[in-house]
């Protein structure tokens, strides 16, 4: 089971250029974050960085505390114009994003989940290099039995490798954070030894519920600006939760970090620059940083440079609104630059899934676009009979003709079988799943096919395959 660090008691760790160390800790509903001192004598008795969960108590401050801006370049305090707000008049927005700690921290329990002596010698922060990388070689099954038809679905059509890049896209209501949930709990039930985190980013409040009721997750809702938060702020928590992440791998574990969503770090990025540098490549900030962002992934399970590796791998996945782009529109600047996220990031991403809208308009669920979905480096996790046997059952899928066509196929095959091995042979037929050692057949019967209609429904805790009208149990 994925192990709980505590970010939300304790926070995160925040080691600012001038070596004071803050931890930050982001609210549960997604208000401006909290800020903790740390005496410098903690700090470095416990070598704390960037994205260190440190445990510990707190005591309360009696004075007004240190104040930290979260805007670092921006002119000294007597540079600036204050007389704005003594008018009445919007508050200046360096002054908005100052923040007074109120509590101290006394004493340190536990560092990124290791407790005395052990969290003293950890290994400590570095930015990891070419020379720690490796290809994915390890598959995160997603499927967490017969009836999670999301979860096979992926493993079918894109097995997950630990190290990947993914990203999970297509129109709003085609299911992005449902599909990216049922990532989350297969992670959860098939690899317990690998730590989920999930960043929550300008999500709504019964998302950020559905997202705490997964045990393990490690949910982290970023500040929003409907909570009267700041961008600044809302991508100093991002930047924050990955680098938790980052210390995590450095312990040698396997991380997923699940992004809900990855629209919402652009917008925010967006929202910190000039407009005219948004629509400029050369000049746009946010646009180095996505891709950055997203290049933290990777499998860091090579030797490291003069033998330094650590292990470990950080997987992150995301989702990703997206649309197709007018032209025009774009020319009369009446349309978002969100929308240009998904070309800035793909050549960084090496596990894709698609929602289609088709599906996704009549309802049908989980709308995967089996054309549009692929994993580019799945021959080093899947070996090379499996993957025979994989690409085999896609064809058959795809020569069902249209979308609608291809996905009865597949419920039906998914519904007329209980594991992976019986699903290839049922959509690639015997001779196929013969072909490979890995085909060795599941546990249990195949049960038989059940028609089904746009009024069927699947438990809380599962996916659903047709969302509306009358509810009734498999």
């Amino acid at each position: 089971m994925s192990e709980d660090l505590g970010i939300d008691r304790s926070g995160i760790a925040w080691r600012r250029d001038d070596g004071v160390v803050t931890i930050v800790r982001a609210t549960r509903g997604g208000g401006p974050p909290e800020l903790v001192e740390v005496p410098a004598v903690l700090a470095e008795a416990y070598g704390l960085s960037s994205g260190d969960v440190a445990e510990g108590p707190c005591e309360l401050l009696q004075d007004e505390g240190t104040f930290h801006s979260i805007e670092s370049d921006l002119p000294e305090p007597g540079e600036r114009d204050e007389t704005a707000a003594v008018r009445g008049e919007s508050v200046p927005r360096w002054l908005a994003a100052h923040v007074a700690p109120l509590e101290r921290k006394t004493s340190i329990a536990a560092v990124n989940g290791l407790a005395g002596d052990r969290a003293i010698a950890r290994p400590r922060a570095r930015k990891r290099t070419g020379h720690d990388r490796s290809a994915p070689d390890r598959q995160l099954v997603l499927g967490r039995g017969a009836q999670d038809s999301t979860g096979r679905t992926l493993d079918l059509i894109a097995p997950l490798g630990a190290g990947c890049a993914g990203l999970i896209y297509g129109p709003h209501g085609a299911g992005l954070s449902s599909t990216l949930r049922a990532v989350v709990r297969g992670v959860l039930a098939n690899s317990p030894d690998t730590q989920v985190l999930t960043l929550l980013l300008r999500a709504r409040g019964e998302e950020i519920t559905e997202w705490r009721k997964l045990s393990g997750a490690n949910v982290v809702v970023a500040p929003a600006p409907q909570q009267g938060a700041l961008p600044e702020q809302a991508l100093l928590v991002a930047d924050l939760v990955l680098e938790a992440a980052a210390r995590q791998t450095e312990l040698g574990k396997d991380v997923l970090l699940a992004v809900d969503s990855l629209t919402g770090l652009w917008g925010a990025l967006l929202e910190t620059e000039h407009s005219d540098a948004q629509s400029e490549a050369d000049r746009s900030v946010a646009r180095r940083a996505i891709r950055e962002w997203i290049q933290r992934a990777g499998a860091f399970r090579a030797e490291g440079f003069l033998g330094s590796g650590l292990g470990g791998s950080l997987t992150i996945v995301a989702t990703a609104w997206h649309k197709e782009v007018d032209p025009d529109q774009e020319e009369d600047r009446e349309l978002h630059p969100h929308l240009r996220l998904l070309e800035h990031i793909l050549p960084e991403i090496d596990w894709r899934v698609e929602l289609s809208s088709e599906l996704a308009a009549i309802r049908l669920f989980p709308a995967v676009d089996l054309e549009g979905s692929r994993a580019d480096r799945e021959a080093g996790y899947t070996g090379e009979g499996r993957l025979a046997q994989l690409r085999a059952a896609r064809e058959a899928l795809r020569a069902g003709g249209s979308a609608v066509s291809r996905y009865d196929s597949l419920l039906a095959a998914l519904d007329a079988t209980s594991d992976e091995a019986q699903l290839i042979e049922s959509l690639a037929g015997p001779e196929v799943s013969a072909a490979s050692d890995w085909a060795a057949g599941g546990e249990g019967a195949p049960r038989p096919a059940a028609k089904r209609d746009l009024f069927d429904f699947v438990p809380a805790d599962q996916d659903l395959r047709h969302a509306g009208g009358a509810r009734k149990p498999l």
